[in-house]
């Protein structure tokens, strides 16, 4: 039974211990290495692919608070002159009636307004879909 042992395995049984050949020992320890070798760069690759999508979409939504800065001080700036427009109105008496031209401009003002706020909302609504 020994010998039929030794012959298929290679490995030799002596009364308190396991003798294994070299070869074999160089085979097991190569495919462990190989294998801790593989887990730890396929790790490595991932973190640095997370890393990147990270970065790249910190960049994006920083781009775009930049843009919604810049549009809400222009919707600020319109949100003024209509102020503005409504308090010289207003200064001007009730009596007094308005001619088309200037409830035109306050139309259109108003209009820009509203068009932009509009469109800022959907912005907002579409971040919000994309940090989730």
């Amino acid at each position: 039974m020994s010998a039929s042992l030794e012959a298929a395995t290679g490995v030799v049984s002596g009364s308190s211990h396991l003798i294994i050949p070299k070869r074999i020992l160089a085979v097991v320890s190569l495919s462990l290495l190989g294998g801790m070798t593989g887990v730890i760069l396929s790790n490595h690759l991932y973190a640095r692919q997370i890393e990147t999508f990270l970065h790249e979409k910190t960049k994006m939504v920083s781009k775009a608070n930049r843009q919604l800065e810049g549009e809400q001080e222009d919707y600020r700036a319109l949100f003024n002159k209509l102020t503005w427009q409504l308090d010289e109105d207003g200064g001007k008496g009730e009596g007094k009636d308005l001619s088309k031209e200037e409830i035109g401009g306050f139309h259109q003002l108003a209009q820009r307004l509203l068009e932009g706020l509009q469109a800022m909302q959907d912005l907002l609504e579409e971040k919000e879909f994309q940090l989730w």
